[in-house]
């Protein structure tokens, strides 16, 4: 029969771990409105529909969410 002998080393828990957190070239997500949340928002639409906002939303280097918000935006008008 073997015998295992565990050493434990208090280095081990207290060192600082160098992962998480914003990596240096990540610029993060651009902020919300003061005060707003995003939020989720799903629907059915017209696959040509779906393809308008794709094909934007290459052109412009948005997001589908972006490109909804801005046709929310100038619909306001």
């Amino acid at each position: 029969m073997k015998k295992l002998f565990l050493t434990l080393s208090t280095d081990s828990m207290t060192d600082k771990k160098q992962w998480g957190g914003k990596r240096p070239n990540q610029t993060g997500r651009p902020p919300n409105r003061k005060g707003v949340k995003r939020v989720s928002f799903h629907c059915l639409v017209d696959p040509t529909t779906k393809d308008q906002i794709k094909h934007i939303s290459e052109q412009k280097k948005l997001s589908a969410g972006q490109i909804i918000d801005e046709w929310a935006e100038g619909s306001k008008t």
